[in-house]
């Protein structure tokens, strides 16, 4: 069960880097394109173990004015959403786990993460 977390990223990852990525008429303009990009934070760089301890994330911007049906119908049916410029899409998977201060006791530290 405790690999069901780290599986579960992988596989959304692969399908969300698997996506057809392709931009509008101006493919040499930097907007043309979709965007990927992948954070990994990890206590080991540092060398603490305190506050973010290890946090990764996998994420994909669209191309501007490359949306699926379905965000061309939120774009034109929200009313928060601005009817004019150009519109993108991303999607964005992570985790981030934190641990207290003092990591060797254990009694509950109300100023602390737990």
């Amino acid at each position: 069960m405790r690999f069901l977390a780290p599986l579960l990223v992988l596989l959304l990852a692969v399908v969300i880097f698997t996506l057809p990525a392709s931009g509008p008429a101006h493919a040499d303009h930097p907007d043309a394109k979709s965007n990927y990009s992948i954070l990994l934070e990890n206590d080991a760089f540092t060398g603490t173990d305190r506050h973010c301890t290890q946090g990764t994330r996998l994420s994909w911007l669209s191309a501007e004015d490359h949306l699926p049906a379905y965000g061309r119908w939120l774009s034109r049916n929200l009313p928060m959403l601005a009817t004019y410029g150009h519109k993108r899409i991303g999607y964005a998977v992570g985790q981030s786990m934190f641990t207290p201060d003092n990591i060797d006791t254990t009694t509950l530290q109300r100023d602390d993460r737990p």
